[in-house]
């Protein structure tokens, strides 16, 4: 073959490269945009990988007047987001809390599905009733210092089957944002797969449908942490 064959023949498998490499930048492309498309219509802003939301989801708690958390126990959510939370009940905002009513049958399976203590789950609830009225008590050590009024922080026990935790953020407009975690046992809920919503409207409607079938927690100290409300 002599050098123009060559050329021409290097210039065509050149091509020939180039356009497979476009058009499967293009077909990636395109069903990126329709997953973005697919996710509008469903109201979802992002899915997030195990570890990705942090950032995000911890601007958005620490900007909220109102957090809401439905959960079997709460307690690695709590732990990890302990100084927001004292935050926003100092500076007057509303912790809300639905937890699965320890030590029911339910609540011992959950725990025999994460390979658990049939009572594990239900004592980490204890443990989260301690770290919210710490943090009532340093909320209100915090608003006492700048003469203002502290906000609240409600808990209620819910009895319906739920695996996934939800987190409800309202920000000072009003405007409301939800967080679903999808569980995969054992793994605990911050390090699972979540979904931000930018339309919370269907999961503000489970919360609340989980939350009327819920009662007050009885808790160490009455009239100052309750589910009254």
């Amino acid at each position: 073959m002599d050098d123009g064959m060559q050329w021409l023949a290097g210039t065509i498998l050149s091509a020939v490269i180039s356009s497979v490499i476009t058009v499967g930048f293009l077909s990636a492309l395109v069903t990126r945009l329709q997953i973005r498309i697919d996710h509008r219509n469903n109201g979802i802003k992002r899915v997030y990988a195990p570890g990705e939301h942090s950032r995000a989801l911890k601007k958005q708690l620490a900007e909220a007047r109102a957090i809401q958390l439905l959960a079997l126990s709460g307690y690695g959510f709590t732990h990890a987001y302990r100084r927001i939370l004292t935050d926003c009940v100092a500076r007057g905002g509303t912790v809300e809390y639905l937890l699965a009513q320890p030590g029911t049958a339910y609540m011992k399976d959950a725990a025999e599905i994460e390979g658990r203590g049939a009572d594990s789950i239900s004592e980490e609830v204890g443990e989260t009733l301690k770290l919210l009225e710490a943090i009532r008590r340093d909320a209100a050590e915090k608003a006492g210092k700048q003469k203002a009024e502290p906000g609240r922080v409600l808990v209620r026990y819910f009895h319906t089957e739920m695996r996934e935790q939800l987190i409800l953020c309202t920000d000072q407009s009003g405007r409301r944002t939800a967080w679903l975690s999808l569980l995969i046992p054992p793994l605990p809920a911050l390090e699972c797969n979540m979904i931000e919503y930018r339309d919370a409207e269907d999961c503000v409607d489970y919360y609340e449908a989980v939350k009327r079938r819920s009662e007050p927690c009885p808790v160490a100290v009455p009239g100052r942490m309750h589910g009254k409300d």
